[in-house]
């Protein structure tokens, strides 16, 4: 904890403690969200769920830090760009349910469990065959065969003797998909030992055909622009506001309060906030195409003045933000009018 106040307090020197306290213990208000995305410090989200806030605040006003050598350097720096860990799950997921999906499809199977529960996993998979449905690729059977082949091809340079488990039990050349205990009872390994080759090739296997002109370097780009940074939860919230579902309706069918939906939608705003400017135009009663980053308000006392008081005032910055940037966290251009 001590390195990682120290690299904060070196690249982030003037920022609230009391915000960034929020963010290392993951709190996703709006406020703490796009304060995080503001400032670059998102990586940092919830990496210290337990952390007391007296320890923080008394650790974060000492004078003298401890050195923070180059290698630790180095690994903080390196969190900032990696992909957090919940993701890389999802991405696996994914990959393990496409993959029991053909198998199944195949075999001409309909009824069977998914191999993960990952909700998220399960949408990417059920948009990936959408996005599929005005191409070649519309008999799993033929996809099925196709993966085999390029994972065939990629085994066949591995130095491990698993192409014969790997290939069948999970793509279904010759059998239909199998659970990881199923797996792992046909083969020398256990289900720990098995979860950790399947992870471990599943990384060397999303490398390898990400940038290919392949169905799997197809599949794996489609993951990558369309796997979201929030929880199931937010993402269940998601695919029911793409529905046109009102937070009072999603509200009901989840059984949740439309405050905990409407955090929701906050989340999704700071990420995706193109579909929101009408509505939040309509709010503010002007159109952000004659918006310019110098005329908004600089405090909330001016934008209070400006707006009153019902409207939100990290709505704003947030649209400051994106005038002034240019593009979205995760790709793509704000609207430009």
């Amino acid at each position: 904890m001590e390195r990682v106040i120290q690299l904060l307090n070196d690249r982030h020197p003037n920022l609230s403690k009391n915000s960034l306290y929020q963010v290392l213990v993951g709190r996703r208000t709006a406020t703490t969200l796009f304060f995080a995305v503001e400032n670059q410090v998102d990586a940092w989200l919830g990496v210290a769920p337990k952390l007391d806030k007296k320890i923080w605040l008394q650790r974060s006003q000492w004078t003298e830090q401890p050195i923070l050598d180059e290698e630790y350097y180095g690994i903080f720096t390196y969190r900032l760009g990696t992909v957090p860990h919940y993701i890389l799950a999802n991405y696996q997921n994914a990959f393990l349910l496409l993959l029991q999906t053909l198998s199944y499809g195949r075999m001409k199977v309909t009824n069977y469990q998914p191999v993960t529960t990952s909700f998220q996993a399960q949408q990417l998979v059920k948009h990936f065959y959408f996005s599929l449905r005005k191409t070649k690729w519309n008999n799993k059977g033929e996809m099925a065969q196709v993966v085999h082949d390029e994972l065939l091809t990629f085994f066949a340079e591995q130095p491990e003797k698993i192409t014969e488990w790997y290939l069948e039990l999970l793509v279904g050349y010759q059998v239909p998909a199998y659970t990881m205990s199923q797996m792992a009872n046909e083969t020398p390994y256990k289900v720990t030992e098995m979860s950790l080759l399947i992870t471990a090739y599943f990384s060397k296997i999303f490398v390898h055909f990400l940038h290919t002109d392949s169905f799997l370097g197809h599949f794996f780009r489609f993951v990558l622009a369309n796997q979201h940074p929030w929880n199931q939860s937010v993402e269940i919230t998601y695919q029911f506001w793409q529905k046109g579902l009102t937070i009072e309706e999603i509200s009901h069918q989840r059984r949740l309060k439309p405050s905990t939906i409407n955090d929701h939608l906050m989340e999704i705003m700071l990420y995706f906030p193109n579909p929101f400017i009408k509505k939040w135009e309509q709010m503010f009663k002007q159109s952000f195409k004659d918006w310019h980053a110098t005329d908004l308000p600089k405090t909330f006392e001016e934008f209070r003045h400006c707006y009153g008081e019902k409207l939100p005032y990290w709505m704003m910055r947030l649209v400051k933000y994106y005038l002034s940037d240019g593009s979205l966290p995760l790709g793509g251009e704000w609207f430009d009018g």
